[in-house]
């Protein structure tokens, strides 16, 4: 009877833990993202076949797996395939750049009040790669931290002992 006992409350524990990971989900997909995104004007790129909170919730499933099971190297790994990504993006992005916009001296650069030097025009391209980083390293910081977040709650909300007739309230798992 014992381990029919432990199981049920491990499927508890599993079943909690999914309630509590779907609800911050809903949650943070609903208010904190859009805010993120409207905040610094993103929208979908052509060519993504996932929408970003697809991809958000995927990205956070696995920080939230790989840490409940006792591996924080998933956050090295996370950090490694968003280096690899962004890479890959700042390499599309530097070959757009030459392709569609050549750059002419004359054009992007106006003479300072002593006219020897010349002083580069804001470039809007820039503005916007430092805009995307902001917004990219803000994301993902935030998806570490609702990462955390989640694993807490699952680990330190009240569980119910099922074999307990009286349904006690007992800390941990």
């Amino acid at each position: 009877m014992e381990i029919t006992e432990a199981l049920s409350n491990e499927l508890f524990f599993l079943l909690k833990a999914a309630i509590i990971f779907i609800l911050i989900e809903y949650i943070v997909n609903k208010t904190v993202f859009p805010w993120l995104n409207s905040k610094y004007n993103m929208e979908k790129q052509d060519g993504e076949k996932i929408p970003n909170w697809q991809k958000g919730s995927i990205e956070r499933t696995c920080l939230v797996t790989g840490i409940c099971l006792g591996y924080p190297q998933i956050l090295i790994a996370y950090g490694a395939l968003k280096i690899g990504t962004k890479l890959g993006g700042e390499k599309e992005s530097n070959i757009r750049k030459q392709t569609l916009n050549p750059t002419t001296p004359l054009e992007e650069n106006i003479q300072n009040q002593t006219g020897t030097d010349l002083i580069e025009k804001p470039n809007t391209k820039d503005t916007f790669e430092k805009t995307y980083t902001e917004y990219y390293l803000i994301g993902n910081l935030i998806s570490i931290l609702i990462a955390f977040f989640t694993v807490y709650l699952v680990q330190f909300t009240p569980n119910l002992e099922l074999h307990n007739p009286n349904f006690e309230i007992v800390l941990g798992k």
